[in-house]
């Protein structure tokens, strides 16, 4: 076999390349690990003081502080060091240890004296990160879309077989949505509703009321209204074309009050061919049916895409009901939520996680479409978390 030698600069270039691989892998594991921290975390420390016989409730609190500080570094921390140097030019290292992570809610769990110290142990649940809360996924749990029956819109000057058109591009939208894997889309094309509506209603009337049927949708689900208005237009390259052109808006509900979140809008436009005078000619550059329903559905292949980006992050939360001394959400395992699922409560009555006086919850307990709740510190009361809504965490 022949042997190869190596001059120096190719050495060095096979150095340099193993090294920049070496720090794009530490970079990319490290990465990997990082992300997986993000979020909320459920701990249990124990602190402790030396025991002080006189003033025990002093030694009692300096052991809370000492477990609060510990269940903060478990979040992780962040390390600044400096040198100084004394009068006898001394060199001093120093290094400051200041937890990344701080503590939403707390439970004592237990608290005993020694001889010599007082400990305390608890639970405390910490935020690593709250840039990173608003993006909750719901497990492995699908999301659930209703689609209902779209508003459409026909410019009389079209010819008569557009009326077809805008059926063809609500059911091209509908099975672009279905081929996601993570949404559990239900076809209600045959109900018409006017989401508007809702406001007015008295409050006996109920979401079946705004339908001809029994469809309906829960909190923690969402709806879809799409509006496709189609009208002609004269060509974009010269005045003597004609095109067709696609006004489509796809609005967003939330939940069974239909709580608008986003509207989608999208414009598109079709060539029907050249406009000569005389007929025969006309019909020979004319865009046949087939092919506009073609290009209908190839212009709508990505628009779906959309609504997935602003579903797939959309966190899963209600408001809190207090009733018969238990805490309880209208959401269940069919909206995503298990037991032991870790939820954040703001102290106001709105989520807003630059807030510091939040209320941690977990679920007790998860039914079907409810969930009963508890708090991780028992001394909050229940009936001061009725009417907040409730944000779930992974």
């Amino acid at each position: 076999m022949k042997k190869f030698f190596y001059n120096n600069i190719d050495n060095l270039i096979k150095t340099l390349l193993i090294i920049f691989l070496g720090i794009n892998f530490i970079f990319l594991f490290t990465t990997a690990v990082i992300s997986q921290e993000i979020g909320i975390k459920m701990v249990v420390v124990e602190g402790r003081s030396l025991l002080m016989k006189d003033n025990e409730i002093l030694s009692k609190k300096r052991a809370l502080d000492d477990a609060l500080y510990l269940a903060s570094l478990r979040g992780g921390a962040k390390i600044n060091g400096f040198s100084s140097i004394n009068e006898q030019t001394t060199l001093k290292e120093n290094l400051l240890i200041r937890p990344s992570s701080h503590i939403a809610d707390f439970k004592i769990l237990d608290e005993k004296k020694t001889d010599t110290h007082f400990i305390v142990k608890i639970q405390a649940a910490i935020i690593n990160d709250v840039n990173n809360l608003n993006c909750s996924h719901r497990s492995n749990k699908k999301i659930k879309v209703t689609y209902f029956q779209p508003h459409i819109k026909i410019s009389s000057d079209l010819p008569s077989w557009s009326h077809k058109i805008p059926k063809i591009t609500s059911q091209a939208i509908f099975e672009n949505l279905r081929k996601i894997e993570e949404i559990e889309i239900k076809n209600a094309e045959n109900y018409f509703i006017q989401p508007s509506r809702q406001k007015n209603l008295p409050s006996n009337l109920d979401y079946v009321s705004l339908t001809e049927g029994s469809i309906s949708v829960r909190n923690g689900e969402f709806s879809i209204i799409t509006k496709i208005e189609i009208y002609p237009a004269t060509g974009r390259l010269h005045r003597f074309s004609d095109e067709i052109v696609y006004q489509v808006s796809l609005e967003l509900f939330k939940g069974s009050n239909f709580e608008k979140l986003e509207t989608f809008n999208y414009q598109f436009s079709l060539e029907l061919g050249n406009r000569t005078g005389y007929k025969n000619i006309d019909s020979f550059y004319k865009t046949s049916y087939d092919k506009i329903v073609e290009l209908t559905k190839k212009s709508l292949s990505r628009f779906h895409f959309r609504v997935f980006d602003h579903l797939k992050c959309m966190p899963l939360e209600a408001k809190i009901l207090y009733k018969d001394n238990k805490l309880l959400v209208d959401l269940g395992t069919e909206q995503g939520l298990s037991t032991g699922r870790v939820g954040l409560v703001s102290s106001d009555r709105s989520i807003d996680y630059t807030s510091n006086d939040w209320s941690v919850l977990t679920v007790k307990s998860s039914f079907e479409n409810f969930s009963e709740l508890e708090t991780l510190n028992p001394e909050i009361s229940g009936n001061v978390l009725e009417g907040k809504v409730i944000r779930f965490l992974n």
